[in-house]
């Protein structure tokens, strides 16, 4: 029974902590609420030099100029790897339904799966070595 708990905990918490993040940001931002097709988004739709907006998910390169501090040093590394990923998505006829097949479904359930599988593993040596 512990185990199981553990497991849900493990599961449900990103979730959990996805909806306070977002809904904290919303309720500080509530005039940046914009429409994207029909969808109600929290960011501005428009550029903005401070923070991001959903201009930076359409020009990467804007973003990277005007928001990205730490990780400047590192594009050598991650930009190959994400722009590989981006390609890979739009190789697919529907781009956003790959994207949350891929980054929505497959790669977090392969995370999760492989650490409950590191947890269970931990457990079964703590108890050999006893």
């Amino acid at each position: 029974m512990n185990r199981i708990l553990r497991d849900i905990l493990i599961l449900i918490s990103p979730f959990i902590i996805m909806i306070i993040v977002n809904e904290t940001y919303r309720l500080q931002k509530d005039d940046n609420i914009g429409f994207i097709d029909t969808f109600e988004v929290i960011s501005p739709i428009k550029k903005h030099h401070k923070t991001c907006s959903w201009n930076c998910y359409y020009n990467t390169a804007y973003c990277k100029t005007h928001h990205v501090k730490y990780l400047k040093p590192f594009y050598k590394y991650i930009d190959p790897i994400y722009y590989a990923e981006i390609k890979f998505l739009h190789k697919f006829n529907n781009y956003k339904l790959a994207n949350i097949i891929f980054m929505v479904i497959l790669w977090p359930s392969i995370m999760y799966l492989l650490l409950i599988n590191s947890l269970n593993l931990r457990s079964r040596i703590k108890k050999l070595k006893q």
